[in-house]
């Protein structure tokens, strides 16, 4: 019987599959941001889907969104663009939250931050939910990721999402939260060792 799938069961079976030792060479920062960045885009572009033609998701926001959710009061309400000037936006978005990250935490704090929560961060201030909480901001700077969490839940976009017919928020900002506290665990967790 030379069925790939049974000869693997069966040597998982006997605890005789071979180990494979894969070696990894570290990314220097622009790569891991490149790919950081390359991954928010595919996100953002699955996320906020695109749109041509400006647009008000909720009626009471104060400006347009057009493209792949790029809002600001750039984005006249007659506005329509190419699906390539909707990546360009997004690149730009992209270039420009990052700054200013990098001007709320520091390029070098950042750096050191797993993946993940470079991701969520990234995300969540693209939204603009994060950089709407200036405090959550200035305690991720600190170190206190823990009480980052907490803050950042305790902010009025949060608290009335339900009420505000904006629940699809929850579990965004509840993703950021968890990925600040699992930080704020595995540094505890290093420290105690």
């Amino acid at each position: 019987m030379d069925n790939p799938q049974y000869i693997k069961r069966r040597m998982e079976d006997m605890g005789k599959l071979p180990i494979i030792e894969i070696e990894a060479t570290p990314l220097s920062g622009d790569e891991s941001m490149d790919l950081l960045k390359g991954d928010l885009k595919e996100e953002l572009i699955d996320r906020e889907g695109l749109e041509l033609k400006a647009y008000k998701p909720y009626e009471d926001e104060e400006y347009f969104t057009i493209g792949y959710g790029h809002y600001g009061p750039d984005v006249s309400p007659d506005m329509v663009i190419t699906e390539e000037e909707a990546e360009e936006l997004l690149d730009e978005d992209l270039d420009e939250k990052l700054s200013s990250i990098y001007e709320e935490i520091s390029e070098e704090t950042f750096e050191d931050f797993p993946y993940s929560l470079k991701k969520a961060i990234m995300v969540e201030h693209f939204r603009g939910s994060i950089a709407g909480s200036p405090k959550t901001m200035d305690l991720i700077a600190e170190g206190d990721f823990a009480k980052a969490a907490e803050e950042y839940l305790n902010n009025n976009e949060y608290l009335t999402a339900e009420e505000e017919n904006k629940a699809g928020i929850i579990p965004r900002m509840e993703a950021v939260a968890e990925e600040l506290l699992k930080y704020a665990d595995s540094l505890e967790n290093a420290e105690s060792e």
